[in-house]
């Protein structure tokens, strides 16, 4: 009978034998060639020109800066923006919770972070989420406008 265990993030395999000639496979480590790149050219740089030491880095750091710039500040004022939206909600504001569910508020518990909303006007149906599972606020101004049966 043959066993193979197959360790995960190795590099390729090697069949060895083992105790009692069973087969196994072996892997050699696995070596992060980005890495390895990147000190070989900072050695390389120290040894003739100092700024080739800049010019190896700056690129790297330059998309660490475009990355800020387009993924992290517009993500922080949509996370605030909803933030200030959370905090002046009131009553009867039409929400969308994070599920896709369109309903009405009609109560507000600060202190426990809980929202009751309405969610069906034929019947009154009535249910109560965390304020965290509120994707949009839509205050009594914003669903006029955004609503499809007022649009010509």
């Amino acid at each position: 009978m043959m066993t193979a265990t197959v360790p995960q993030n190795r590099g390729p395999a090697r069949l060895r034998a083992g105790p009692l000639f069973i087969p196994t496979l072996t892997f050699a480590p696995r070596h992060n060639v980005f890495v390895e790149n990147l000190l070989a050219m900072a050695l390389l740089a120290q040894e003739g020109d100092p700024a080739a030491l800049v010019r190896t880095f700056l690129p790297l750091v330059m998309i660490m800066v475009l990355g800020y710039f387009l993924l992290w500040v517009p993500e922080k004022r949509r996370r605030n923006a909803l933030k200030e939206k959370l905090d002046s909600m009131k009553e009867n504001d039409h929400v969308i919770t994070a599920g896709g569910i369109h309903g009405t508020v009609t109560g507000i518990r600060r202190d426990q972070d809980m929202v009751t909303i309405r969610i069906d006007e034929s019947t009154g149906t009535k249910i109560r989420l965390g304020r965290s599972a509120i994707a949009q606020v839509l205050s009594d101004d914003d669903s006029n406008d955004t609503d499809p049966k007022t649009k010509t």
